[in-house]
C-alpha cells in the first residue's frame, strides 16, 4: 500500500509534464520574413481563416451531447467496456511499418499535410466510433468511478493512460471527418471526447482533473482544423455555451486538502501511540518519499524542537511526555505543515488573474523552508504541485477563450471581408476576458496578419497565442 502514494506522485508529475510540454493544441510556426532579432516567438499557432457568419439557429452546434438525449446510467461502466475493446498496442495491432506516424503525431500534424499525405494512413487506425459503447458512455447522465476515498493517500486510481488512448483515437477520427468535409460528424466525435473529459473530471483527485484537461485540449486542434476550412460553420456559440469552468477542480482541491485525515493522521493527536506503531507509521512515510535519512536520525534531531513546539502551542506537557519520540516529531511537523498548506490551497479557489504572484510566493517559501531546515518536514514532500496545477487550469480556460476570439473574428470577416483592426471593433458578440489577466486579450495587426497574444505568465509555455491570416 505504501507504494501507491509514490505511484500517485509519479503520475501527477507525468501528467503535469505531458500537459505543459504538449503541442497538441497546434504546431509551432516560425516566422521567416523577419531578421532573427525581429522574429516573433515560435510558439504562436498559425491559422488561416475564412469568414463565417453566426449560424441560424445560433445554437444548432454543440460540443457536448445534448442534455435532453442523455440516458440514465453510470458512464464509468461503459468507458471501461470501450477500453476493453481497444487494442493495448495500436502499432502492433495495425502492423504499422517503421517510421509511420502514430495516432498522436497524426493529430498534431499540420492539417494540409495530414489531408494530402497521411489521410489514407489515418483511416487504418482502430475505428473507435464503430463500438456502440462509445455513444453509450458519452450519453450517460452520471459517472461514478467509485474512487475509494476512504483509503486516503493510498487510494488506487483507474488506468488513466487507457482513457487518453481512447481520446486520441476519437480525435483522429474527428480529424478524418474534417478532411472529408463531414463537419457534423467531426463535431459529434469532439462531443464524445469532451464527454469523456467531463466524466474523468468527476473523479476525486487532481490527477484525474489534469488528465481531463489534457484530453479536452486535444479537441482544440480539431476545432482549429474546422475553423480553417472555407465552408465550415462558426463555432463561437458552441464554445460559449460550454459549462464554465468546464473542468471544475474545486472537488479535487477539497479532497486533496483532506486526504491525510483519511489516512490516519488524526490519530497522532487523539491517541498516544505505542513506540512500535509510531515508528512504523513514520518509516512508511519515509519510504513513500524515498528519503535516505534514517528514521532514528530524524527523530533524534527533531525531538527537542518538536517537543518545544507542541508545548509552546498549548499541548499538555504530561501528554507530550507520554508520546513516543517519533509521534512527537510527526505531530509537530504536521502542525507546522498545516498553515503553509492552507496558505497555498486557499488561493486555488480564487480566479487565476486575482492571484498574481501569490502562488509563486508560497512555492518559493516552501522551497526556502526546505532548504534551511535542519530536520526535513516529511509532510512537505507530499504537497502537490499546486502552483503548476492552477496554471494549467488557467491555460485550458485561456485556450478556450482564445478560440472564441478566433470564431468572433470569423464573424467579423464574414461581414467586412477583412480582419478587425482592434478586438473592440467586434461588437455583435461578447468577447471573453483573458483568464490570465482578467482583461481583454492583446490583439494587433501586422500587415495582413493578426496576432492574438494570450500572455502566458510562463516563458516556457508551448502556446502563446494565434497568428491569424485570411484564406486566399
Amino acid at each position: 500500500m505504501m507504494m501507491n502514494k509514490i505511484i500517485k506522485q509519479i503520475l501527477l508529475w507525468l501528467v503535469l509534464a505531458m500537459y505543459a510540454g504538449s503541442t497538441v493544441s497546434g504546431q509551432a510556426i516560425i516566422a521567416t520574413d523577419k531578421t532573427d532579432s525581429e522574429k516573433e516567438p515560435d510558439k504562436y499557432v498559425e491559422i488561416s481563416i475564412s469568414g463565417a457568419s453566426e449560424p441560424v439557429p445560433a445554437l444548432q452546434y454543440r460540443l457536448l451531447p445534448p442534455i435532453i438525449d442523455l440516458i440514465p446510467g453510470n458512464a464509468a461502466v461503459d468507458w471501461n467496456k470501450l477500453n476493453a475493446m481497444i487494442p493495448a498496442d495500436l502499432d502492433e495491432y495495425h502492423n504499422f511499418k517503421e517510421g509511420e506516424l502514430d495516432c498522436m503525431e497524426l493529430v498534431q500534424l499540420p492539417f494540409y499535410e495530414f489531408k494530402n499525405k497521411q489521410l489514407d494512413h489515418a483511416r487504418k487506425f482502430f475505428n473507435v466510433s464503430s463500438v456502440s459503447f462509445l455513444k453509450h458512455a458519452a450519453y450517460r447522465t452520471d459517472c461514478d468511478w467509485q474512487d475509494p476515498i476512504e483509503d486516503g493517500i493510498n487510494m488506487l486510481l483507474p488506468s488513466l493512460s487507457d482513457y487518453k488512448n481512447i481520446a486520441k483515437l476519437i480525435a483522429l477520427e474527428a480529424r478524418v471527418k474534417v478532411a472529408d468535409g463531414d463537419y457534423d460528424g467531426a463535431l459529434e466525435m469532439i462531443s464524445y471526447n469532451f464527454a469523456l473529459a467531463e466524466d474523468i473530471s468527476k473523479g476525486k483527485t487532481l490527477i484525474q482533473d489534469l488528465v481531463a484537461i489534457a484530453i479536452s485540449t486535444i479537441n482544440y486542434r480539431i476545432i482549429e482544423d474546422i475553423a480553417s476550412q472555407p465552408d465550415s460553420p462558426n463555432l463561437y456559440w458552441a464554445l460559449k455555451v460550454m459549462p464554465q469552468p468546464f473542468i471544475d477542480m474545486h472537488q479535487a482541491f477539497e479532497y486533496e486538502l483532506s486526504l491525510w485525515v483519511k489516512d490516519g493522521i488524526d490519530d497522532l493527536e487523539t491517541d498516544i501511540l505505542s513506540v512500535e506503531r509510531a515508528n512504523k507509521k513514520f518509516s512508511e512515510m519515509l519510504q513513500m518519499v524515498d528519503d535516505d535519512i534514517p528514521l532514528a536520525a530524524i527523530v533524534a534531531a527533531g525531538y527537542v524542537s518538536g517537543k518545544n513546539y507542541l508545548l509552546a502551542n498549548g499541548y499538555d506537557s504530561r501528554r507530550v511526555e507520554m508520546m513516543p519520540a517519533a509521534q512527537v516529531v510527526m505531530l509537530a511537523q504536521w502542525k507546522q505543515y498545516l498553515p503553509l498548506r492552507d496558505d497555498m490551497f486557499k488561493y486555488l479557489f480564487v480566479p487565476y488573474h486575482q492571484i498574481g504572484d501569490r502562488m509563486k510566493k508560497y512555492s518559493k517559501e516552501l522551497d526556502r523552508k526546505r532548504h534551511y531546515m535542519t530536520v526535513p518536514n516529511i509532510f512537505y514532500e507530499f504537497l502537490p504541485a499546486l502552483n503548476r496545477c492552477k496554471l494549467l487550469v488557467a491555460r485550458f480556460q485561456v485556450r478556450d477563450q482564445a478560440m472564441q476570439c478566433v470564431e468572433a473574428i470569423r464573424m467579423y470577416v464574414a461581414e467586412y471581408d477583412q480582419l478587425p483592426k482592434r478586438l473592440s471593433d467586434i461588437n455583435n458578440v461578447p468577447l471573453p476576458e483573458n483568464a490570465f489577466t482578467g482583461e481583454e486579450f492583446i490583439y494587433r495587426l501586422e500587415g495582413d496578419t493578426a496576432i492574438l497574444d494570450v500572455q502566458d505568465p510562463d516563458d516556457n509555455a508551448n502556446f502563446i497565442g494565434y497568428r491569424i491570416k485570411l484564406n486566399k
